[in-house]
């Protein structure tokens, strides 16, 4: 038996290679269209679960967004007063932003966070029971100057009896109208931590009095005006009406919302003074998970921004909490309508802000939901093969095989 060597034309092999190219392409799935979007991970359902927990906490209106890398990934709002650009009271959160501004004029020169306070002060703050220890600026921003928010520091500022920064000197120099060794903890500063209100305020007015500026300038020069933060202010009066939420508090007596008035936050302005909205914070919290930069200005270099998130003493780092789950960041409140948390874990952040200041484990139990979702983030997303390519494939097989068959017809053996 003989067999005949078939001659293929040049342009016969080019169109079986161009069908066997296509074929390939079939039947592989583009890792470039396999991404995440929001409508994967933040469905009908998931909706249906926030509102549905919000009632539950009787909580009128809710923001929060999504961080992805250096980009808002996704946000949302719900209830009676919509928008991530509508503002709510930071509270506690407050701190961050604190701390920011003393790692900012640390970086300038202005301060530095190892130094005593009484190298600021114009007065003296000794710890009563280790007058001989140092407490350092570092000391204030991680909670371990041993200085403690008393119930009358708190109590004397709510009904105007002092305000601030006189209410420090009041507190906390041994001349003070309201001294008390009760105004300390009774570790020595350095060795341990508790979380202070007052100790953060105590270092807002160190960086006033080394800049010879206000808090508020600092902040807007440092941090505000670089990273664009347009609805961040210390003053709710700065602000037009319908830009603000309504703080409540479930009164479970009453069985309905208590609505608030407004409150002055200006006697504690590094510990809680600060409104702003998601879209803001957002834009902050980026800033932080990208070596201090955001949208190409830098508000704090990387060796800070190790430096400030970095835990010194457990969980708590400069401003920051770094919980054992690898997240970090800080809640504000509930305290006088407002709820709120800012935190990061790896590329992935979530800001989450709601009105109403009571009934946490509600809002916890959103923040929560939102971070399982977020979560799903630092993982590759599995594509099924595309519909295009389930019909594609065999078509091609098809037109192959009939083009083949086809050749050899025309030949003979």
């Amino acid at each position: 038996m003989q067999f005949k060597i078939i001659k293929v034309k040049p342009k016969t092999i080019l169109s079986f290679l161009i069908m066997g190219i296509l074929l390939l392409l079939s039947t592989t799935q583009s890792s470039a269209n396999c991404i995440w979007e929001p409508a994967d991970l933040f469905t009908d359902a998931v909706d249906t679960a926030i509102e549905g927990k919000m009632a539950a906490g009787h909580v009128p209106s809710c923001a929060f967004s999504v961080i992805n890398g250096s980009e808002i990934f996704f946000s949302r709002s719900y209830g009676e007063q919509l928008g991530t650009d509508r503002v709510y009271l930071l509270n506690s959160i407050s701190k961050t932003v604190a701390a920011t501004a003393a790692l900012a004029l640390h970086e300038q020169g202005v301060i530095n966070i190892n130094d005593d306070i009484n190298d600021y002060l114009p007065f003296e703050i000794k710890h009563p029971l280790f007058p001989n220890t140092t407490i350092t600026i570092k000391h204030l921003l991680a909670h371990q100057s041993g200085i403690k928010g008393s119930n009358i520091y708190w109590d004397v500022l709510l009904n105007n009896s002092y305000s601030w920064p006189g209410i420090i000197y009041e507190s906390f120099n041994v001349n003070g109208s309201l001294y008390s060794t009760e105004n300390f903890n009774t570790w020595e500063p350095g060795t341990t931590t508790g979380y202070s209100d007052p100790a953060t305020d105590i270092g807002v007015f160190i960086y006033e009095l080394a800049a010879n500026k206000s808090y508020h300038q600092i902040v807007t020069e440092t941090i505000l005006t670089p990273l664009g933060m347009l609805d961040t202010e210390m003053d709710i009066n700065e602000y037009l009406p319908e830009k603000l939420t309504t703080p409540y508090e479930w009164d479970n007596v009453q069985g309905e919302n208590v609505q608030l008035e407004y409150t002055n936050t200006s006697f504690n302005p590094g510990g809680g003074g600060y409104w702003s909205t998601v879209d803001d914070m957002s834009k902050f919290m980026i800033a932080h998970m990208n070596q201090g930069e955001y949208a190409g200005n830098s508000i704090l270099n990387e060796t800070s921004i190790e430096l400030m998130h970095t835990p010194l003493f457990g969980r708590y780092a400069l401003g920051w909490f770094v919980e054992a789950d690898g997240r970090q960041g800080h809640y504000g409140g509930p305290w006088y309508g407002y709820f709120g948390s800012v935190q990061f874990k790896g590329t992935i952040g979530v800001i989450f802000f709601c009105n109403q200041g009571r009934n946490i484990p509600e809002s916890v139990a959103i923040i929560e939901l939102i971070w399982s979702k977020a979560l799903k983030l630092l993982n590759e997303k599995t594509c099924p093969t595309t519909k295009t390519s389930q019909y594609l494939f065999p078509v091609i097989s098809v037109l192959l095989a009939i083009g083949i068959i086809q050749k050899l017809r025309k030949r003979k053996f």
